[in-house]
């Protein structure tokens, strides 16, 4: 998963979203694209795009791209930086259930980690796992939460999603994700912000031709 990451303020955040259209027509074609989201962050002073990708080298691949693929007037803006992480733990509310985002609808917390020391990799990753359990107590509960580890490896990150605004028109919006009371503040930086999804991205899926078309009587109905 790459999240790129993008500054901004209330007067530019919907410039920035809007920019990024450009880059649908590239996403689409590229070798090893697995999806995107775009996020906008509910204090105006963020858009984060998070994709996936097949492995490195696809990313790599499409990111040296975009300068010959797009033109001057629809070349996307850039991101003030990007980072590449792997999944390295997904917890979902149901058993069973799919962690991926449903849609618009969508509210989505991305807390990022930056380590001063990789020695503490442990003792961060340890109490990042018991603030993912501690997330789904809360109501309302997340459908998921999904933890990443940058490449590099100084940098974690969690990310929880709640399919739908509705369920926050009771309880409220939820406290998202709570330090515990241990050694987490002084081993990492955090930077903790909701997010609203404003546009998803599903990978390309080949068409099927009829002739190769088979029918699997245990397979699930589409949505």
């Amino acid at each position: 998963m790459v999240a790129a990451v993008y500054e901004t303020g209330y007067s530019t955040q919907k410039t920035v979203v809007k920019g990024l259209k450009a880059e649908k027509a590239t996403l689409k074609k590229a070798l090893g694209f697995g999806g995107m989201s775009v996020l906008q962050s509910e204090d105006g002073l963020r858009v984060v795009v998070l994709s996936q990708w097949q492995d490195t080298a696809s990313f790599e691949n499409y990111r040296t791209s975009i300068p010959s693929a797009a033109s001057t007037t629809l070349k996307p803006p850039s991101p003030a930086r990007v980072t590449l992480f792997k999944v390295i733990k997904t917890q979902t509310y149901r058993t069973g259930a799919n962690p991926t985002l449903r849609g618009k609808e969508a509210i989505v917390e991305f807390s990022e980690f930056s380590m001063s020391d990789p020695a503490n990799t442990p003792d961060i990753q340890t109490d990042l796992e018991t603030m993912m359990d501690q997330v789904f107590q809360q109501q309302p509960p997340p459908q998921a939460v999904v933890m990443l580890q940058s490449a590099d490896p100084q940098e974690f990150a969690l990310l929880a999603n709640w399919n739908c605004t509705a369920d926050f028109e009771e309880t409220g919006k939820p406290l998202g994700f709570e330090s515990n009371p241990s050694a987490l503040p002084s081993l990492a930086q955090s930077d903790q912000r909701f997010y609203s999804v404003v546009r998803i991205l599903p990978a390309n899926v080949p068409k099927q031709s009829k002739s190769d078309a088979t029918v699997d009587p245990s397979a699930p109905m589409p949505a």
